[in-house]
C-alpha cells in the first residue's frame, strides 16, 4: 500500500509540473525570443559601429592643388572621422583606405609618402602625421 500512495504522490508531482509547464510555455517563449532578439540588435549595433564615420572618410572629396586652405578641411574631417573610429577599436576595419585616401591628395601625395619607403603599409594615423606636418 505504501509503494502505491509514493506512485500516487509521483504521478501527481508530474501532473502538476505538467500543468505549470504547459501554462508557463508561452512565457518562456516569450522570454527566449526576447533575449534572442536583444542579442541580434546588440550584435546588429556592434555592427554598425563606426560606419558612419568610415563613410565620411571613404566620401572624402578628391582635392585639387596644394593650397593649404583646402587641405586642412579635408585633414580635419579626415581626423576626426579616424578618431573616432580608433576609440571604438575600429581603425583597423578601414586602414586599408589610406592609399584611395591618398589618391584623393593628388598633388600633395608624393609630397607626403616620399620621406617614408614603407609608406604602402601605413595606417590612418601614420598618414594623418604626415599630412599635419
Amino acid at each position: 500500500m505504501a509503494e502505491l500512495e509514493q506512485a500516487v504522490k509521483k504521478i501527481d508531482a508530474k501532473l502538476r509540473m505538467l500543468k505549470f509547464t504547459t501554462e508557463e510555455v508561452p512565457r518562456i517563449r516569450e522570454k527566449k525570443e526576447l533575449k534572442v532578439l536583444k542579442r541580434l540588435q546588440k550584435d546588429l549595433e556592434k555592427q554598425l559601429d563606426g560606419v558612419h564615420e568610415q563613410k565620411c572618410i571613404i566620401s572624402l572629396p578628391t582635392i585639387q592643388g596644394s593650397q593649404p586652405a583646402k587641405i586642412h578641411p579635408f585633414y580635419e574631417k579626415l581626423s576626426t572621422n579616424a578618431q573616432a573610429l580608433e576609440t571604438m577599436g575600429k581603425i583597423q576595419e578601414i586602414n586599408g583606405y589610406v592609399r584611395v585616401t591618398l589618391d584623393k591628395l593628388p598633388d600633395i601625395r608624393a609630397d607626403l609618402v616620399r620621406l617614408d619607403d614603407n609608406w604602402q603599409e601605413w595606417g590612418f594615423p601614420h598618414m594623418l602625421e604626415s599630412l599635419r606636418k
